[in-house]
């Protein structure tokens, strides 16, 4: 329910830190205590009733996975997924420092730089809005997930690629991705946005394709 956005949790999103804005720990994004700029993240809904999106969720699930690994999200997700899955570009270092180089600026909609003098933001609610990547680091993990339904890559048990691009109701989300189409126009998909930085990626699962737009 957490990852498909069926838990009932509230806060849909969170918005961004600029450079030496101090920045809320887990609790205290779940608390929507200070410097957290959130409500707190509390049931809207019974579990299991209704698709809400709910990247408090997400931090929720974050939370669940760093307390049972004993590791941070950054490190679990290196082993797990960046390794496996060949994203040499992609980390939840928050936050990110100058020298990951090749950092996208930062730009208001008129297309101003902001985030000054850094460039970029910080997102310290790593799980829901965190990830740091690349276009091909995007496509890659597009593949493995698609060969992995497939039944052609060993990045995911087939079984469990199957169960992760299966509707979970009453949502249109499986466990992670939106889905939608049939047949040959079967995809997984998620869009990203937040003050600065837009994203999208795709995957086709019948016919192996994708995209991945930063």
């Amino acid at each position: 329910m957490l990852l498909s956005h069926t838990s009932g949790l509230g806060v849909h999103g969170f918005d961004d830190f600029l450079p030496g804005e101090a920045v809320p720990t887990l609790q205290q994004t779940l608390a929507g205590t200070a410097p957290a700029k959130n409500a707190a993240v509390r049931f809207k809904h019974a579990p299991g009733t209704t698709n809400d999106y709910s990247g408090g969720g997400y931090q929720v699930a974050q939370l669940v996975l760093e307390t049972v690994a004993g590791a941070p999200l950054d490190a679990l997700a290196r082993d797990t997924v960046f390794k496996p899955a060949g994203m040499a570009r992609s980390t939840y270092a928050s936050p990110l420092p100058a020298a990951y180089g090749n950092i996208a600026k930062a730009h208001d909609e008129n297309g101003r730089l902001i985030a000054a003098p850094r460039g970029w933001q910080t997102f310290p609610q790593a799980a829901a809005a965190g990830l740091w990547t690349s276009a091909n680091d995007l496509g890659a993990f597009a593949g493995v997930l698609i060969r992995s339904y497939q039944g052609k890559d060993a990045f995911l048990p087939r079984a469990v690629a199957v169960r992760m691009m299966t509707e979970v109701a009453p949502s249109g989300h499986g466990i992670g991705p939106r889905l939608s189409g049939e047949g040959t126009t079967r995809i997984f998909h998620h869009g990203g946005a937040n003050d600065s930085y837009r994203a999208w990626i795709e995957g086709y699962l019948e016919t192996g394709d994708g995209i991945a737009i930063l």
